[in-house]
């Protein structure tokens, strides 16, 4: 009897013995987890937040550009319309002194008034996966939204750029006086934009004169021009307005959820 009951003893001895060993094997792995949960989770919290940021720059970068594109763009369409009301009614052959610059500033400088919205940041979140550290359900639509705005900027750049080729420079080959350009440039010099905007806003008045009249057709100039206006005015109305509009909800959204500053 004696010696069963110190076999007795040790058996419970070693059972709770186990008991206490595979406790402390529980927590050690139940914090370990935690600890690497914990790591992970700031690890992505820090990476988000540096995402964030330099999504903003970009996003506030093309805002400013944004705004001083449409300003150029409302000058463009102003001297558009002076064209378009030069061709229907006034003298071809004896030409005003805004004719031309004007002309140059409507028909020539196509890309210089154009916007592109730069996206490197955007498609990085969007190639590697990252835009999942983005959990606000606001900022994920509105993330969706700008990308959809800036494909539709680019596409709709595409078809203004297609109708220039198509349409305005065939005329500017035919009529146009580069021999004045070359002049207003001084070989290139000068930039063109800064010349044309120069000489509308100067005294200087340089004889010029439109090229191969006898092939000029009004009608068809007036109407290229009038369709040409519309298209700007679409773009402007339509998808830089739109864009503008998201990238300022885009840029609060950040600043709220990851206190992103100026």
């Amino acid at each position: 009897m004696e010696i069963h009951h110190h076999g007795h003893v040790h058996h419970k001895s070693k059972w709770k013995e186990y008991v206490f060993q595979f406790l402390m094997l529980f927590m050690a792995v139940f914090l370990g987890f935690l600890a690497e949960y914990r790591l992970e989770h700031f690890i992505e919290h820090k990476r988000t937040v540096e995402l964030a940021k330099n999504l903003y720059q970009e996003l506030k970068s093309d805002s400013v550009r944004a705004q001083k594109t449409l300003e150029g763009r409302l000058f463009k369409e102003d001297c558009l319309k002076y064209v378009i009301g030069y061709f229907k009614d006034s003298s071809i052959t004896s030409l005003s002194k805004e004719f031309y610059p004007r002309l140059g500033i409507a028909f020539i400088l196509t890309q210089y008034y154009s916007f592109e919205p730069k996206d490197g940041v955007l498609n990085q979140l969007i190639n590697s996966g990252a835009l999942r550290y983005f959990r606000n359900v606001q900022l994920q639509k509105y993330l969706g939204e700008i990308a959809v705005a800036i494909n539709n900027i680019k596409s709709r750049n595409e078809q203004e750029y297609i109708f220039v080729s198509q349409n305005i420079r065939p005329f500017m080959f035919n009529h146009y006086d580069y021999e004045w350009n070359n002049i207003l440039t001084r070989d290139g010099t000068i930039p063109i934009a800064d010349a044309l905007q120069s000489y509308l806003a100067g005294a200087e008045n340089m004889k010029v004169e439109l090229k191969n009249l006898k092939k000029l057709d009004r009608q068809y100039i007036y109407n290229i021009s009038s369709h040409y206006l519309l298209i700007l005015r679409g773009t402007r109305q339509l998808q830089i307005d739109s864009y503008i509009n998201i990238n300022k909800n885009l840029l609060r959204a950040l600043r709220k959820n990851y206190n992103v500053e100026d």
